[in-house]
């Protein structure tokens, strides 16, 4: 089976986690699942779901909230998930309806990595465009997020 990574830019979009669960695991074996955000307070919202679920949670260091860092944070853990030949990662998710990570997909592309974009109805249209499969209109707001 096919091992999947999903990056969930959290700063992005607010998921119900067990549906993106269940999206990937339509594309094979969720083998890493990372959670990225620049907001303290997200960690309280979703820690026990993140724990449950085996996220690893990244807060982005720094005092101040800096724009597109969790973008460059995720495009650094892709690299990193698929340069790691022991978890053998042939899919990366991403959640999120931010069109800068259509760079990433087409990288990935090259290197022979399939894509996943996961988002809402504001999902960009390059980010769909880009890559290999998209779900959208699935995400509904997480309860208290």
């Amino acid at each position: 089976m096919t091992n999947v990574a999903i990056l969930l830019d959290l700063d992005n979009i607010k998921p119900e986690l067990q549906e993106i669960e269940d999206i990937c695991r339509q594309y094979g074996n969720v083998k890493e699942r990372r959670a990225f955000s620049n907001t303290p307070a997200v960690r309280a919202i979703y820690g026990a779901k993140l724990r449950a679920l085996e996220y690893r949670f990244e807060l982005t260091p720094g005092v101040d909230i800096v724009r597109q860092e969790v973008d460059n944070l995720i495009f650094r853990t892709a690299k990193e998930l698929i340069d790691n030949s022991q978890l053998g990662i042939k899919i990366i998710a991403v959640v999120s309806n931010d069109n800068d990570y259509a760079n990433l997909f087409a990288q990935l592309k090259k290197k022979g990595i399939k894509t996943v974009a996961i988002g809402n109805t504001h999902i960009g249209n390059r980010l769909r465009e880009t890559a290999d499969h998209t779900d959208i209109n699935l995400i509904k707001p997480m309860k208290n997020a």
